[in-house]
């Protein structure tokens, strides 16, 4: 009776009338048990049995045992309802699993205790007071050791339930495909399962930046009231990655309902550089006094947090991966583009041999040449090379090829005319701090007559095979096309006999770095085209791009390579 009173005092407090639940329990506990013993007294009396018991013999204890059976199954049968009452008052169901448990744990535990306390009797029969008094404490301090064990065991079960329905969960995300939509699913599935006898709320903020996870909040039981803004925001202000809150008092409660604990769920933005991670969103879970202590599910709300970060993570790579293969798939569409604005083929002009070769670094390229046909059996070469690489220099380069070569075919003797209309388009046509650097030739194939303007690009070679392997440098005529307006550019002249060499180029040969950082430069250039003066063109440009590569080894390329190689083997 003093039990059930203490039992229905605890549970009063979370009840709006606090004196009906001891109050009833009281009387049904009561009652079952007088019931019971009355019904057993009378069996007990109906076999035969008599008051005191003084016989010892087995005839005489036969009535002793059935009463004692009858007097533990009654109220087994009558306290059903009282425990249904009991799971209602903390929120919790009462299956016929859970009931039949009941009956039986209430039955087989009054039983237990039969033999101990029948012995008992025999010993204060036998007047042994001290014997007796001894016999009840240690069955005090065994059942003290029992409860003890039993709850240990129901918290190691708990754990391990705990973390295999968290396993299954990873497992489920894992195999997931890497949408959004499906973790907040399989969340909103497993989360009946994960911890069934607390409250349970799992939040994804909804931030201000644009991100790749649906906000969301998922309570169990359903009908738990949300938790409020204020413990989001707690949670989130301090510097550990969980928080604990002690007696939560649920409302329409006169009385602490248990411990909660409240676990961050974590973001690292990609490309911050490790940066601190950002609190995205968080778990709460309340558990009961009854259930067990709160920090026993510590390590199982921070496992779930961080599967859940890891979910997040994972599409934030998903996504982060989709992104960059897309703009692979536009740089590589890109350089297609581009690499349509090349030349297919190399022009065949008798007494002359024409080579050229481009290996961009990036799928894009900044560099180009050309070779514009004019008339009179005159050719124009051009080599440029935008400031800056990527996409935006494919871009710029389009625009500049496009320019020089349409301004070059409309002024075919003046190619000073051409860069000048050129670089006037450019400045109209962009609003950027690109520019293009630029040699541009007219030859003439008949006569060997080179006019040429150079727009601030790195000066071609001439190697004269005619005398005594001269090296000329075709210098600068000007600053780079698209740097200011109203500009002009003079044009030069020289001549290319038979048996020289032109090597035009762009900056990624010259200035192409090995392992120490050290540059090609000019001079291995020039020595190269007089190591293989009166090779053919192709052999002369094979030779210099293994130079190059030779010379770079496993060192990484940081700039586009363009070489145009020209050189006149007879007269015409």
């Amino acid at each position: 009776g003093i039990a059930a009173v203490w039992r229905g005092w605890k549970y009063s407090r979370h009840d709006a009338n606090p004196l009906w639940p001891p109050l009833s329990l009281f009387v049904q506990v009561m009652s079952s048990r007088v019931f019971a013993m009355l019904v057993a007294l009378a069996i007990f009396a109906g076999l035969g049995g008599t008051f005191p018991l003084e016989d010892v013999s087995v005839a005489a204890w036969g009535p002793v045992i059935i009463a004692t059976i009858i007097s533990a199954v009654i109220p087994g049968f009558l306290l059903l309802p009282t425990a249904v009452a009991v799971r209602s008052l903390v929120n919790k169901s009462s299956s016929i699993g859970y009931l039949s448990r009941f009956f039986a744990g209430a039955v087989v535990l009054t039983l237990v205790m039969t033999p101990f306390s029948l012995l008992a009797v025999l010993i204060f029969i036998s007047g042994r007071t001290a014997a007796l008094i001894v016999f009840i404490a240690g069955i005090f301090l065994v059942n003290v050791m029992a409860h003890n064990m039993s709850e240990a065991r129901d918290r190691t079960r708990r754990r391990a339930r705990e973390f295999e329905n968290l396993g299954k969960l990873g497992d489920e995300i894992l195999k997931a495909p890497a949408e959004p939509s499906l973790l907040r699913g399989l969340l909103d599935t497993h989360i009946s399962k994960l911890f069934p006898e607390d409250h349970l709320e799992i939040k994804l903020f909804e931030l201000e930046n644009e991100h790749v996870w649906q906000p969301f909040r998922l309570t169990y039981p359903p009908r738990h009231r949300p938790v409020a803004d204020d413990i989001w925001q707690q949670l989130c202000g301090v510097n550990e990655t969980y928080i604990t809150i002690h007696q939560v008092t649920l409302p329409g409660h006169k009385a602490p309902y248990g411990d909660a604990v409240g676990a961050k769920i974590q973001a690292v933005k990609l490309g911050d550089g490790g940066d601190e991670p950002t609190c995205i969103g968080g778990i709460y879970l309340l558990r009961n006094y009854e259930v067990g202590k709160i920090s026993d599910a510590l390590d199982s709300v921070q496992f779930l947090a961080s599967q859940v970060s890891s979910a997040i993570y994972r599409l934030e790579i998903h996504a982060e991966t989709a992104a960059l293969n897309k703009i692979e798939q536009e740089l590589e569409f890109a350089g297609h583009i581009q690499n349509s604005f090349l030349p297919k083929t190399i022009p065949n002009v008798d007494g002359w041999q024409l080579a050229a070769v481009l290996e961009p670094a990036r799928q894009t390229s900044g560099d180009f040449y050309d070779f514009v046909p004019l008339e009179n059996n005159h050719l124009g070469i051009l080599v440029a090379d935008v400031s800056d690489k990527g996409t935006g220099a494919a871009l710029y380069m389009a625009l500049s090829r496009t320019l020089i070569r349409t301004y070059a075919m409309e002024h075919p003797s003046q190619p000073e005319v051409a860069f000048t209309l050129a670089n006037e388009r450019i400045m109209a046509d962009t609003q950027t701090e690109q520019f293009v650097t630029a040699f541009y030739g007219v030859l003439d194939c008949s006569s060997g007559i080179l006019t040429y303007v150079n727009a601030g690009h790195n000066p071609p070679y001439l190697i004269r095979g005619s005398n005594g392997q001269e090296v000329e440098a075709l210098g600068r005529t000007g600053i780079p096309l698209g740097m200011f307006e109203d500009m002009k550019w003079e044009k030069a002249q020289t001549h290319i006999d038979v048996g020289d060499l032109l090597l035009m180029y762009t900056d990624g040969v010259t200035e192409a770095q090995n392992g120490d950082e050290e540059l090609y430069d000019d001079e291995r250039l020039i020595a190269v085209g007089l190591a293989n003066l009166g090779h053919a063109a192709t052999d002369i440009q094979e030779a210099v791009v293994n130079s190059i590569h030779d010379f770079v080894g496993d060192a990484p390329q940081f700039d586009d390579i363009t070489l145009v190689v020209v050189s006149r083997d007879s007269m015409t």
